[in-house]
Formats: structure tokens, C-alpha cells, sequence
């Protein structure tokens, strides 16, 4: 692309594959509080991913452009994949490290969103549950009969309702991961 009426190489995504080789390889025990690192940092960017999606929404809605950090979706996913897959110039073994980083961290992502107390995921059932133990031992203590299982029918409207808003959310992500997809030029 040229700028400033020069040549040069720009990402297409926001993320520029260099031919620097891995960091140097750590023994086994350093590799363990790496590997913690590693994963705080995916939790951090995961949860500030998912305080990134409302914004995202409003953007894309009010018909803004988007940002670099602003939140995609399985399109972007493999723009990027294709991405790693199609770079000149990188070590094989740089292009899979890429690639099995970006397919953990979508791993990742999914977990911590599916662990959101919302009733269809399951963070919610986890939530019924802790809901239904504190509910039990609160009756055990006050010497009542244990009031028993929640009634999910009860419940089912809300669970309807976030399974609207995340179809909703997911169709609205979609759309714009294929016609407003990122401009990386401001």
C-alpha cells in the first residue's frame, strides 16, 4: 500500500507477521510460570474483550468505523489464519506457533464467555446450582425443610430472552466482520 508516496507492507488484520524467530526455548521449569503468565494475560485480554462487545455493538450500529481492538468474530478468525497461512518469508514452524496461539486463545475466549452466569451457557446452570447449595444450607441452618431444586420453567423467559440478545449480538458481529471489516488507516 503506499503511503506517503512510498511502497510499504501494512497488516491487513492489525497483526503483521515478522520473520523473528520464537523467543529462545526455556527449560521445563521455567516454562511453568510462563505458561501462568501466559494465561493471566489471555484472561485479562479475554475480559477486556468482553467489556469491548457493547461498544463494538453501538459502533457498528450507528454505522462508525471500527477500530483495531474492537471485537470480531469467526470471520476475522480466519482472515487472520489465512493470514499466518499465507505469510512469505516465516519459518514453518513460526507460522504454527501463530496459528496454534491464535486457535488457543479462541479456545480460551469461549471458555470464559460460556463460564458468563447467563442461563443458556453454562455459567448459568454453575450459578443455579451455587443458588440452590446457598439456598439449601441457608434452610439447614434456620432448621427448615431443604426448599429443593429450582424451577427452571420459571426461569425459562430470561433464558430465552439472553438467547435472543446473543443471536442478535452474534448476526450484528457477523455483518460487520464482512462488510465493515477493520481499516487498519484510521
Amino acid at each position: 500500500q503506499k503511503v506517503d508516496g512510498t511502497l510499504k507492507t501494512v497488516a491487513k488484520i492489525g497483526v503483521f507477521l515478522s520473520s523473528n524467530p520464537d523467543p529462545p526455548s526455556i527449560s521445563p521449569a521455567a516454562a511453568v510460570p510462563h505458561t501462568f503468565s501466559t494465561m493471566g494475560q489471555f484472561f485479562t485480554q479475554t475480559v477486556q474483550g468482553l467489556g469491548r462487545i457493547p461498544r463494538t455493538l453501538g459502533d457498528v450500529l450507528s454505522g462508525k468505523q471500527r477500530s483495531v481492538n474492537d471485537v470480531g468474530t469467526v470471520v476475522a478468525a480466519t482472515q487472520f489464519s489465512g493470514q499466518i497461512a499465507g505469510a512469505h518469508g516465516i519459518a514453518l514452524s513460526v507460522k504454527l506457533g501463530s496459528f496454534f496461539l491464535l486457535m488457543a486463545g479462541l479456545n480460551f475466549f469461549i471458555g470464559i464467555f460460556n463460564m458468563l452466569p447467563l442461563l443458556p451457557l453454562d455459567g448459568g446452570h454453575v450459578g443455579i446450582l451455587a443458588f440452590e447449595k446457598a439456598r439449601s444450607g441457608i434452610a439447614r441452618l434456620f432448621h427448615r425443610p431443604d426448599p429443593g431444586r429450582v424451577d427452571l420453567l420459571k426461569v425459562m423467559p430470561v433464558t430465552y430472552a439472553v438467547f435472543v440478545a446473543l443471536v442478535g449480538m452474534s448476526l450484528i458481529l457477523l455483518y460487520a466482520d464482512i462488510f465493515r471489516p477493520i481499516n487498519l488507516n484510521g
